[in-house]
């Protein structure tokens, strides 16, 4: 895919993609064990609530404002390519543009890894892999891949990271008239956000957990769990460091309670689908719970459920998704801006958050969908939804329009 040097991603997107499709079909007809695919998003946001910016990930830099349509916040780029050197053994590369905390749509390796499988029931992958956040796709990035434009935000926001470096290994054998499987899961993540406007990194966290899982004709589920070991001071590195700095018994008291290394995140989650035919019925449940670090990373829940009925290539669609998260209050007693701080930093940990949305998929071709949603949110704490003029945790309330492309070649 030649580079493309556009910045607007709307004029991206659409360059991209018409320049990818000629070297996808040569690839396809040069060698059957090599195979290049992109995928992508096109999409556009709008609300008119004044002084609220609504964001999708914790990874973009600021939110839509009232009154000016958003093409940055749904839209992305993604190509891959899959080489097989031999029947077991497999190679695939992925790389997505999106809009990254620090402003640019600079491109990211968000799968690396190398596949080997024994037969059909084991498959392990090394490298550079996909959490599996979803249950119906290995990655949340494809939005082909998933019934509405934004599934359930304030469940996936609980799960900020788009890969994981280390490997997973999976095994799946016949079950009735399904298939059962159970896959297991370790390594490290890095992943950056934008927190109250600065740049942060939530690096160097070890997880592993395992996830069992049947897929049936009708029904199909999961359950998983697993546990994260925190080892970086996070998106409040620079107010840790500050009070430390500062070398007087309390700030350093202020600083140990705020230090988020050494402390344990044990997650447990499931989700079940039911899909006899045209109707889809979809729900999910995920919660966290924290060990030693409970000021600034809570424990938390959170719902979701959908519910679509195909009317050929059209389907109607509706959402809805719930999160809370709070810790306890704590009160540092430095006075002044030290205090302000620590109170920013703990209100900023908080999440009360809900939306429930509609939307409908229009299927054409067997490469592209239009999806156009509307969704309403209302979020006390929210590090999704802000407005600068009004105080933490007061109500604030939107009404989201959505319109997007998507493809997969």
């Amino acid at each position: 895919m030649p580079f493309c040097r556009a910045r607007h991603p709307t004029v991206l997107l659409a360059a991209c993609a018409l320049a990818a499709l000629p070297a996808i079909a040569q690839a396809e007809q040069d060698d059957s064990r090599l195979r290049l695919g992109v995928f992508g998003t096109l999409g556009a946001i709008y609300h008119d609530e004044t002084g609220v910016e609504y964001r999708r990930t914790l990874q973009q830099p600021h939110g839509a404002e009232a009154g000016k349509p958003s093409l940055g916040n749904d839209s992305m780029l993604g190509a891959q390519i899959n080489a097989r050197a031999h029947d077991n053994v497999e190679g695939v590369l992925q790389v997505v543009s999106q809009w990254r905390p620090d402003n640019s749509w600079s491109p990211e390796v968000t799968w690396g890894f190398v596949s080997l499988s024994t037969d059909e029931s084991w498959v392990l992958r090394l490298g550079r892999v996909a959490p599996e956040a979803q249950m119906n796709s290995d990655s949340r990035l494809i939005g082909y891949a998933s019934l509405p434009i934004r599934p359930a935000q304030e469940l996936q926001t609980q799960l900020p990271t788009d890969y994981l470096d280390g490997g997973d290994l999976k095994w799946k054998a016949p079950l009735g008239t399904g298939i059962a499987s159970a896959k297991f899961f370790y390594g490290t993540t890095s992943t950056k956000i934008n927190a109250s406007g600065a740049k942060a990194d939530l690096g160097d966290t070890l997880t592993r957990g395992l996830i069992l899982g049947y897929s049936g004709e009708v029904w199909s589920g999961r359950i998983y769990g697993g546990l994260s070991s925190l080892r970086s001071l996070g998106a409040e590195a620079a107010l840790i460091n500050a009070l430390r700095a500062i070398g007087a018994p309390q700030t350093s008291a202020a600083a140990e309670t705020l230090d988020k290394r050494g402390g344990r995140l044990r997650f447990h989650g499931a989700d079940l689908a039911y899909e006899p035919g045209a109707l889809t019925l979809r729900g999910s449940v995920l919660r966290l719970m924290t060990e030693g670090v409970e000021v600034l990373v809570p424990d938390s829940q959170a719902v979701a459920f959908l519910a679509a009925y195909r009317l050929g290539t059209i389907t109607p669609y509706a959402q809805y998704s719930r999160a809370h998260r709070e810790g306890p209050s704590y009160a540092a007693g430095l006075g002044g801006a030290l205090d302000a701080a620590i109170d920013a930093a703990v209100n900023g940990t908080k999440l009360h958050q809900r939306s429930f949305g509609a939307g409908v998929r229009v299927d054409f071709g067997t490469h592209f969908s239009l999806k156009l949603q509307i969704d309403r949110i209302r979020a006390e704490h929210s590090t999704l939804v802000s407005a600068a003029a009004l105080p933490a945790g007061a109500r604030k309330e939107l009404t989201l329009y959505g319109l997007s492309l998507d493809f997969a070649f």
